[in-house]
């Protein structure tokens, strides 16, 4: 059983990583991650915000512990957390921009369409509503599609699925020590959201990217002419 403080150690790990991080980008002066890392950052941050404040207001969800309490229901960890993980995002898409490993595509989706499938049978078998997903599946699909070469599609792919199952094994760690609970129960829906999330945010950090730094020009709509 753990202590109820794994929020606060969480949004410690990830201000731990987003700070060095943004340091590094400003004393380098590589103004296109800093820039990116601070609207990615303060986007996840404020969103978390709205949506945590719409479930806790509306008891879909409940907060037991945190250091303070934001409108006296929204844990201040939270978005502290959200802002270090984007952050970290935008270092993470620099990374996956200049790096050397190129998976296969193919290999990449047919791993992430059988994890899905897989999921979905275990999650029908429960009987269990799907909410969010309506939402965050088209934004994820977007933010795929905005990923213009099949090594960073391939690579963002096995990083959702990645976050997808971390996410899954932290949930169920924190919910089972007591920390917080969901009305109806925890299900794989908030992994799955997340991953989709994660496509999201990277094809918005694609589209932030300069088209001088390595992305493709976007193509001309003939239609436009």
């Amino acid at each position: 059983m753990m202590s109820g403080e794994h929020l606060a150690w969480l949004a410690l790990i990830a201000m731990g990583g987003a700070i060095p991080l943004l340091l590094w980008a400003a004393f380098t002066k590589n103004r296109t991650v800093l820039r990116n890392a601070l609207i990615v950052g303060s986007l996840a941050g404020g969103l978390d915000v709205v949506v945590e404040s719409i479930g806790t207001f509306n008891k879909l969800w409940t907060y037991e512990k945190s250091a303070f309490f934001l409108f006296g229901h929204v844990p201040i960890e939270l978005p502290l957390m959200f802002f270090g993980a984007g952050v970290l995002f935008a270092g993470v898409h620099f990374l996956l921009v200049h790096s050397p490993w190129s998976p296969s595509l193919r290999l990449a989706q047919i791993f992430v369409l059988a994890l899905g499938v897989a999921v979905y049978a275990w999650w029908i078998s429960t009987g269990a509503d799907i909410t969010m997903l309506v939402v965050t599946v088209p934004l994820g699909f977007w933010g795929y599609e905005q990923l213009h070469s099949k090594q960073l599609r391939s690579l963002a792919l096995l990083l959702a699925a990645a976050i997808g199952l971390l996410d899954y094994f932290l949930e169920a760690w924190i919910v089972g020590a007591g920390n917080y609970g969901y009305t109806s129960g925890f299900t794989p829906e908030t992994p799955l959201t997340y991953a989709m999330l994660i496509l999201m945010l990277l094809g918005l950090l694609e589209r932030l990217r300069p088209v001088g730094e390595g992305r493709p020009s976007p193509p001309i709509d003939k239609h436009d002419h």
